[in-house]
């Protein structure tokens, strides 16, 4: 299974349903296996990726 460099969370899934939703197809999967690790999210808003710190380290 291809897995992302660096990212804090994986989830492996068996598909259990594809709906089509406009001009994608949305994927519904059971989990069946989830790792995560501590570190900071990156976030995507207002068109910018930004990683989210705690509010004591942003001051």
């Amino acid at each position: 299974m291809p897995l992302l460099h660096d990212a804090l969370a994986r989830f492996e899934c068996t598909v259990e349903h594809v709906f089509e939703a406009g001009d994608h197809l949305m994927f519904l999967g059971r989990v069946e296996r989830f790792e995560h690790r501590n570190g900071d999210p990156l976030l995507f808003f207002a068109s910018r990726y930004a990683a989210l710190r705690p509010a004591a380290l942003a001051a």
